[in-house]
């Protein structure tokens, strides 16, 4: 939780290329402590059966780095001990089109991560969650939405521009709007 994200993250001085140097190899080792320790709590969440904190903190620890592999193979591995089988082919196609965008080959083990987040056992019930996709890490985003949504009903007519890089959930937040109380 205390983690907030790099390290002075936009920082230029001019003159201060000592102190950039310093502040670079310590943004580095924040943000490597950060994924060990994230990954070693998403595992022992996930051995207590607390599925939900273990995927929330695993889509922490693969947004920290999005070009790790090993965070993306942690955020697959939580969703699928939720069966969460929609969310995990949607997050593995997501996956596989940064790689392709960055022109790399997945890791052995990512493959596998991959085949894994796509097999649906055939007794999995999917409809629901197709029809009710989880809004993990977007409260925020939906709290706007549907803030200017309230606001239009009783006033005028209100805009809401969403943005973000291809693969994020821009659509699946959209297409889970009307059906949130």
């Amino acid at each position: 939780e205390r983690y907030g994200g790099d390290f002075l993250p936009a920082l230029a001085l001019p003159g201060g290329a000592e102190f950039e140097q310093w502040a670079d190899i310590e943004r580095i080792r924040l943000r490597t402590a950060f994924l060990r320790t994230g990954e070693t709590l998403v595992r022992r969440q996930l051995a207590a059966g607390h599925v939900r904190d273990a995927q929330r903190l695993a889509r922490r620890v693969r947004d920290a780095d999005l070009l790790n592999e090993s965070g993306w193979r942690l955020m697959l591995e939580a969703l699928g001990a939720g069966n969460d089988y929609v969310a995990a082919a949607m997050e593995a196609d997501t996956l596989e089109h940064l790689l392709r965008a960055d022109e790399r080959e997945p890791e052995p083990a990512t493959k596998a991560a991959l085949r894994t987040a796509r097999q649906v056992p055939p007794e999995a019930d999917t409809t629901q969650q197709a029809l009710v996709a989880e809004l993990v890490g977007r409260e925020r985003e939906f709290a706007a939405i549907v803030g200017a949504w309230e606001a239009a009903r009783r006033g005028p007519a209100r805009h809401v521009h969403i943005t973000a890089p291809a693969g994020l959930g821009k659509t699946r937040l959209m297409q889970d709007a009307p059906s949130r109380p």
